[in-house]
C-alpha cells in the first residue's frame, strides 16, 4: 500500500518541474501575446484592427472599462500584470500564474479522486495529469486555460464536499465566481452542479447554503455584470464573447478568426477525436477510454452512485465542446476528467488478480507498471513541450503542439532589442491618434525624462511575414506603452512610412529580415519589401548582425542603415 501523502508530495515535485525548467524558453507565438500586452499596463488595446475595443470609441475612458476586457473577463489579465511588475516583460511573467495553476490543478485532482473513489484512485489520477501532455503545454503558456481549469477543480472540490457538508457549497459557489472571472465557459459548471443534486440531493436546491453559494458567486462575477450592463447601455450591445453568443449584430465585430478557424458543427463533430489526438498521447487516451468504459459499465451496474458524477461531468463536457470547438486549449479543460478515469483505470482494472496468479509480488509489481506508465507519459511529454528539439516523428513520440512550444528564435531577438534599448527612449515618439494611447505616451516620456534616458532618432522596420503573435509581443507593444517608431516593410517602403519618417525625424532606421527558420503565418508566400529591402542593403555594402535561435540557428539579420 502507497503512502499517499508521500506520494503525492512527489508528485507535485514532478509537475513543478515539469512546469517550471525552461519556462521562458518556447517563443510567444500564440494568443498570449494579446493577453500579456493588455496585461502590461491594464490596456484593453492589441492593434486589433477587425476587432476594435470600446477603449478606441470613447474619448475619455469610463471608470467601467476598467472592470474587464471586451473579449474576455479581467481575472487572468489581472494575474498576468503583477507578475509583470514583479518579474518584468518577459515569457517567464506571463506565464508563471498558468504555472502556478497547474501545480495546484494536480493537488486539486488528487482530492477529488481521493473523494470520488479512494486515494489511491485520486494519487494516479495526480500523477497522469501531472505529466500528461495536453496538461504540461496548457501550464506553461500565459493563456487563461491553465488558471480556469485550476478555478474549476476548486470549485468542484468544494462542490463534492458540501453533498456531505452543505456548509462547504458557499465556497464552491465563490470558486465557481472566479472561474468566471478567468473565462465564461467556466458557466458549465451550472448544469453539472444542478444535475449531480437533482440525482443526489434535489432538497438542497432550497438550502440556504446553496442560495448563499449563488449569492457570492453574482458578488464576485460582479465586475463582468456592471461592464456588460455599462457596455450594453452606452453601445447597445455587450462584449464579445455574450454578443457573439446572443446572435448581436455588432457592426465593429464581424471577423472572428477563432470561430472562422474552428468551422461549422459538423466540421467540430467531425474533427474532435482527430483533434484529441492531436492534443495528448495516444497511450494516455487508450488508458483514459479504458477507464471510462470500465466507470461507465459500472454506472450501469451496481455503483451508479459512485460513478455518476464522473458521468455526468462527460455527459455535459462533450457536447459543450463541440459547441464551443474542440481547439487544443479547449479541451484542456477535459484532461483532468480524463486523467481521473485513467488513474481509475489503473486502480481498478482487475491486474492485482493477474499478478497474483502469476505470483508476482503484487505491491512491487504494480509500482512499476505504475511508474513505466508515467515515465512513458512524461517522456512523451518532454518531448512534445520541453525538449529543445524532439525526437522521432508525431503521433508516437511528441504532439501536434509541438508547433506552439517551439523555439524559433522570437525570445532571442526580443533579447536583443531590450538591450540595444536600454537607457534610451525614442525622439521622436510615435503612438496612435487614439486619446488613451496620447496619455500613455506622455506618462512613458515623462518618466523616460524623469529617469535620464537618452533620446535617439530610431526607428524599426521588420518583416511583416511572420507570426502575427509574434509581432504583438516583440515589436507592437513597444509603440503602445514606449512611443516607438515601428513599422513592418511594407508600410514602410509602399504605405508611406519611410516619408512620414523622415518629416518626423527618424534618422536611423533597425530593419530585421527573418530567415526561414523563423515561424510565419504566411511560410509558401515570399516577403517582397523585407526581401528587396534585405538586397539593396547588402549591395550597399551593410553588414548584419546575425540573431540565432537557441539552437543556434540564424534566425534573423539586424541592419541599421540611415535615413539622411
Amino acid at each position: 500500500m502507497i503512502n499517499t501523502k508521500i506520494f503525492l508530495l512527489a508528485v507535485v515535485a514532478l509537475a513543478t518541474i515539469f512546469y517550471l525548467w525552461g519556462l521562458g524558453r518556447a517563443d510567444i507565438v500564440t494568443d498570449e501575446s494579446s493577453y500579456a500586452t493588455r496585461a502590461i499596463g491594464l490596456v484593453d488595446f492589441d492593434f486589433g484592427i477587425e476587432q476594435p475595443t470600446p477603449w478606441q470609441w470613447v474619448d475619455e475612458i469610463p471608470w467601467w472599462m476598467r472592470l474587464s476586457f471586451h473579449d474576455h473577463p479581467p481575472l487572468v489579465f489581472w494575474l498576468q500584470h503583477w507578475s509583470i511588475r514583479l518579474f518584468g516583460e518577459n515569457p517567464i511573467a506571463i506565464r508563471i500564474p498558468s504555472a502556478l495553476a497547474g501545480i495546484a490543478s494536480v493537488i486539486l485532482l488528487y482530492f477529488i479522486g481521493k473523494r470520488l473513489y479512494s486515494p489511491t484512485v485520486g494519487a494516479l489520477s495526480a500523477l497522469l495529469f501531472a505529466v500528461t501532455t495536453n496538461h504540461v503545454w496548457i501550464s506553461r503558456i500565459g493563456l487563461q486555460e491553465s488558471i480556469l481549469i485550476a478555478f474549476i477543480l476548486a470549485s468542484t472540490a468544494a462542490f463534492l464536499k458540501g453533498l456531505e457538508r452543505p456548509r462547504w457549497l458557499p465556497l464552491s459557489g465563490a470558486l465557481l465566481g472566479f472561474s468566471f472571472l478567468v473565462k465564461y465557459i467556466a458557466l458549465i459548471l451550472i448544469p453539472i452542479f444542478l444535475t449531480i443534486l437533482a440525482v443526489r440531493h434535489h432538497s438542497y436546491l432550497k438550502n440556504f447554503y446553496f442560495l448563499f453559494s449563488v449569492f457570492l458567486f453574482l458578488i464576485v462575477a460582479s465586475p463582468v455584470i456592471v461592464y456588460n450592463i455599462q457596455l450594453a447601455r452606452n453601445f447597445g450591445h455587450f462584449d464579445f464573447q455574450i454578443s457573439l453568443l446572443l446572435g448581436q449584430d455588432v457592426p465593429a465585430w464581424q471577423s472572428r478568426p477563432g470561430q472562422e478557424v474552428l468551422g461549422s458543427y459538423a466540421n467540430r463533430i467531425t474533427n474532435f477525436i482527430p483533434w484529441l489526438v492531436q492534443s495528448n498521447s495516444p497511450y494516455f487516451l487508450i488508458l483514459a477510454a479504458l477507464g471510462l468504459a470500465t466507470i461507465l459499465w459500472r454506472a450501469l451496474g451496481r455503483r451508479f452512485r459512485e460513478n455518476m458524477p464522473l458521468v455526468i461531468i462527460f455527459l455535459w463536457l462533450l457536447p459543450f465542446l463541440v459547441f464551443i470547438g474542440p481547439a487544443p486549449r479547449f479541451l484542456a479543460i477535459l484532461t483532468p476528467w480524463l486523467a481521473l478515469a485513467a488513474g481509475y483505470a489503473l486502480a481498478a482494472t482487475g491486474y492485482s488478480q493477474i499478478l497474483k496468479n502469476l505470483r508476482i509480488a503484487e505491491g512491487r509489481a504494480a509500482a512499476i507498471i505504475v511508474l513505466l506508465i508515467a515515465a512513458i507519459e512524461g517522456l512523451y511529454a518532454y518531448n512534445s513541450v520541453i525538449a529543445l528539439d524532439p525526437i522521432s516523428s508525431k503521433p508516437w513520440a511528441y504532439s501536434h503542439l509541438r508547433r506552439q512550444a517551439h523555439s524559433w528564435g522570437f525570445n532571442e531577438l526580443n533579447a536583443y532589442l531590450d538591450e540595444t534599448m536600454i537607457g534610451k527612449m525614442p525622439d521622436p515618439a510615435i503612438t496612435f491618434e487614439f486619446p488613451f494611447a496620447q496619455e500613455i505616451l506622455k506618462r512613458a516620456r515623462a518618466t523616460g525624462q524623469a529617469k535620464g534616458l537618452e533620446a535617439v532618432p530610431w526607428g524599426i522596420v521588420y518583416d511583416g511575414n511572420i507570426n502575427l503573435s509574434a509581432q504583438l509581443w516583440v515589436f507592437l507593444r513597444r509603440i503602445t506603452y514606449q512611443g516607438w517608431p515601428i513599422a513592418d516593410a511594407e508600410t514602410f517602403r509602399r504605405g508611406g512610412g519611410q516619408e512620414f519618417w523622415q518629416e518626423a525625424g527618424v534618422k536611423t532606421v533597425l530593419f530585421i529580415a527573418a530567415t526561414d527558420r523563423v515561424l510565419k503565418d504566411r511560410p509558401r508566400l515570399p516577403s517582397p519589401d523585407a526581401d528587396s529591402m534585405e538586397a539593396e542593403l547588402r549591395q550597399r555594402g551593410e553588414v548584419p548582425r546575425e540573431i540565432k535561435n537557441a539552437r543556434g540557428e540564424i534566425a534573423f539579420r539586424v541592419y541599421e542603415f540611415s535615413l539622411e
